[in-house]
């Protein structure tokens, strides 16, 4: 269904050294435009599917109206993996100077700028990352939504979405660095919630083809797909809630706090 790129002639832009998955690396299109190259994960010999997740979990979000990064198949040198557009353009400039562009601020940084004592370093189940801590933080800080959300949504409003859209998807990696915002470089503007990005640990991608063949025609129905996806949880959210509570909870908030 979805074209694959040969993006070994791209040039490589910088090395992307945040997160866990090595080999990652900002790539230039030879247009001005910088992509983020990340190579299929492999377990045991075999590529998890890591990769279409990411790209499958992009057409979703586009097609409920979350605002997300352009993610496209590719491959590099013979690497099966994606390219995921920058969400910040000049963010991954070389020297650091991307004059008037916006700059990617993480959500761990701006939730330590709203509240110095949060443990932006920590990782996996942090205490402080919660639902309400931010969304509180998006209002304290007058972040504003994306050009590119549905018209009239506040920014909580929209980051609620991008945690429904994490409910569909089965999406279990929203840590405080998987979200961010945008500010401008010279000063000028409110912050804006940037799109949504990186959603590979979604959809089952880890499972093998005979697992999920397996779960497709069991009679068992804690090992069924129904059983499957009630054991959809967050990964960083503190008591590991469902991610159907988290969404339903962002929701409720984001409303009551936009009709106050």
């Amino acid at each position: 269904m979805y074209p694959v790129f040969d993006v070994s002639a791209w040039p490589s832009h910088r090395i992307e050294p945040r997160g866990s998955k090595p080999g990652k690396e900002w790539l230039d299109d030879g247009s001005g435009g910088l992509w983020l190259f990340k190579p299929a994960a492999a377990r045991n010999g075999r590529t998890v599917g890591d990769d279409w997740a990411e790209r499958i979990g992009a057409q979703v979000a586009m097609l409920i109206g979350v605002p997300a990064a352009r993610v496209e198949l590719a491959h590099r040198d013979g690497t099966p993996g994606i390219v995921s557009a920058n969400v910040a353009a000049g963010e991954g400039d070389a020297e650091g100077d991307a004059g008037s562009a916006p700059a990617l601020v993480l959500g761990n940084e701006m939730l330590a700028g709203s509240d110095p004592n949060y443990p932006m370093a920590q990782h996996h189940a942090v205490p402080d990352y919660t639902v309400a801590r931010v969304l509180g933080a998006l209002d304290s800080l007058s972040v504003v939504a994306d050009t590119g959300a549905p018209p009239g949504l506040s920014a909580a409003e929209v980051f609620a979405g991008y945690l429904v859209l994490d409910a569909l998807i089965a999406n279990t990696d929203r840590h405080h660095e998987n979200w961010g915002v945008l500010r401008s470089r010279v000063g000028e503007g409110l912050p804006v919630l940037a799109p949504s990005f990186d959603h590979a640990s979604s959809l089952g991608f880890q499972l093998s083809d005979e697992e999920r063949s397996g779960r497709l025609t069991t009679h068992d129905a804690g090992y069924s797909i129904a059983g499957y996806a009630r054991k959809g949880r967050s990964r960083h959210v503190p008591g590991r809630p469902l991610l159907v509570d988290i969404a339903a909870e962002a929701l409720l908030r984001s409303e009551r706090s936009h009709t106050e």
